[in-house]
């Protein structure tokens, strides 16, 4: 528990001020990700946080998986500025991947620098940009062959069995990371396309980040109440978190509902 931690472990100085401060603007949550508890209390820079010192800064979350939120909104943020300038999405997006390599070429191959790292994780963010230009350029010249849904469907079909069996394209190293990025890039905009009038579809996609936020809650519970480890709960884990989700989404849309109707 977060509070437990702080008061078994605690931390001092500014680095207190910032991994609680991060909690709650969201935007750089992950950097606690970046960094460990030193002897004195205080926080300093670790490039393996899962061979760093004890407690892990992710047991002084509340709701440690919102990390991602720290990059999304930094990246929304930049966004306004960065779509007018296709030059410099190109120059962002060179930027971006060749730091990754680099990087890795360094041994900085592992979680975190493999997919929380902000400034390797721009040009991520930005191959979104890339489809969804992609599909415009598509659209715009409105072939026909667009206009059949079993296009789409098959594409996503292909994504998602390589998706599924990424742990077989683990033995093509570095190559792996550009095969699934580049071919999401490539299906993104066909997907899209066939199933944007799909209700489920839309309903699933909003439920997803509720079932995020929530799994590691419910494998920590499973883990405690069954004594079962983390690594043994996933198929445990995926039902409950979506009946725990679903029920925050009601109870979400109920509180919506009344704020609404508060404003009238």
């Amino acid at each position: 528990h977060p509070i437990a931690t702080a008061i078994l472990y605690p931390v001092h100085g500014i680095g207190a001020v910032w991994l609680y401060l991060q909690q709650f603007i969201l935007a750089g949550m992950e950097s606690h990700l970046f960094m460990q508890r030193a002897a004195d209390g205080t926080l300093e820079f670790c490039a393996n946080y899962h061979l760093g010192t004890h407690p892990e800064l992710h047991y002084y979350m509340f709701i440690s998986p919102a990390w991602m939120l720290g990059l999304q909104i930094v990246f929304y943020l930049m966004v306004p500025w960065l779509l007018p300038r296709p030059k410099l999405i190109v120059s962002v997006l060179v930027c971006s991947f060749a730091a990754r390599v680099a990087a890795w070429q360094l041994g900085l191959n592992q979680d975190p620098w493999t997919h929380r790292f902000f400034p390797f994780e721009l040009g991520v963010l930005l191959l979104g940009v890339v489809s969804y230009s992609l599909y415009a350029r598509i659209r715009s010249h409105r072939p026909q062959w667009l206009s059949r849904p079993w296009i789409g469907w098959a594409a996503l079909a292909g994504l998602t069995a390589m998706l599924i069996g990424f742990p077989l394209l683990r033995g093509m190293g570095q190559w792996a990371f550009w095969l699934c990025n580049l071919t999401a890039v490539a299906v993104f905009p066909f997907a899209f396309h066939a199933t944007m009038r799909v209700k489920w579809d839309r309903w699933f996609g909003e439920l997803s980040y509720p079932v995020y936020i929530v799994h590691l809650l419910v494998m920590s519970a499973g883990e405690f109440f069954l004594g079962v480890p983390l690594n043994r709960l996933v198929y445990f884990a995926i039902p409950v978190s979506l009946v725990v989700a679903l029920a925050l989404d009601r109870a979400q849309n109920r509180f919506d509902a009344f704020r609404r109707s508060q404003v009238k």
